[in-house]
């Protein structure tokens, strides 16, 4: 059976919805996680010079990924609102 693309879309669009939601949950939770370690500061061998590095920067297209939570979340709201409209 052959189906519309119409059809398809309907066939994914109830995981896609539910995909993005929980998505957007772990992104939330891990971004905040990541963003509460501390710098470690460490000495290079070779030099003996000091260097801090910084554990606490997480991103991901230069977007921070806690607030990744909130935009796949926002993305995942407004497909269920089309969904629900239509």
């Amino acid at each position: 059976m052959l189906y519309g693309v119409k059809d398809i879309i309907w066939l994914i669009s109830g995981p896609l919805e539910f995909a993005l939601l929980i998505a957007a949950a772990l992104s939330w939770v891990v971004g905040n996680l990541l963003r509460k370690r501390t710098a470690q500061t460490v000495i290079d061998k070779v030099t003996g010079k000091e260097r801090v590095l910084d554990r606490a920067t997480h991103r991901l297209f230069f977007i921070p990924m806690h607030f990744w939570g909130v935009i796949l979340g926002v993305i995942g709201v407004m497909l269920c609102i089309m969904e629900f409209i239509q």
